[in-house]
């Protein structure tokens, strides 16, 4: 039997603080289901942030 699918967008602007808690509270909620997430970012502009998106596992898409 397989998981259910939730796909999960993100819409963000640098405050990786706020990213990473998002992301961590998905992980560890979302047991039972298999999830996607799509980070949506809005022109970031923030070093830490760019490098976050560098090597996240998940998809990242510009969107300015």
């Amino acid at each position: 039997m397989s998981r259910p699918t939730i796909d999960i967008v993100i819409p963000t602007r640098d405050r990786l603080d706020l990213l990473q808690a998002c992301i961590s509270a998905i992980e560890e909620n979302c047991g039972d289901f298999a999830v996607s997430i799509t980070i949506v970012d809005n022109a970031s502009r923030e070093p830490s942030t760019l490098d976050y998106f560098a090597v996240s596992p998940h998809r990242v898409v510009a969107h300015p």
